[in-house]
């Protein structure tokens, strides 16, 4: 799980907090992992744009459960597909990430273009609360 801690609003607070990667990802080639970049964009809100070539929309699963977001894929491979070499394959992976109590869930977004998926998300005053899904457009 990433942990995404303390008041956005003071970048000291910030430092060093998305290096902690605990979750790993595995998939048909043993462990590895989708790679994530998060920005904190000028208005202080954030985006997380996660890495994932060759899929469509509809492979992606992503919740909100109080303040964990979850991102996740589970693909069938086609087994009519040989490979002469491969060096990504995204068939299953998770990653998790912890977010802070400011986090407005309901307004939470996601799209996917160009073999990246973005998930904007705004902040506010109070604290989450029900489980929901995240429609990826």
């Amino acid at each position: 799980m990433i942990p995404i801690k303390g008041s956005f609003r003071n970048p000291s607070i910030l430092d060093g907090v998305f290096s902690s990667l605990t979750d790993l990802v595995q998939n048909s080639n043993g462990l590895s992992h989708a790679a994530v970049n998060i920005v904190e964009n000028e208005d202080h809100t954030f985006s997380i744009m996660l890495a994932a070539p060759g899929l469509v929309r509809e492979d992606f699963e992503v919740e909100l459960n109080k303040n964990i977001l979850s991102v996740s894929v589970n693909k069938k491979a086609n087994p009519t597909v040989r490979f002469t070499h491969r060096e990504y394959s995204f068939q299953q992976f998770k990653r998790v990430f912890g977010l802070p109590d400011e986090a407005d869930g309901d307004a939470i977004t996601a799209n996917y273009n160009q073999g990246i998926l973005h998930i904007h998300i705004p902040l506010k005053n109070k604290k989450q609360g029900a489980t929901r899904s995240v429609e990826v457009k």
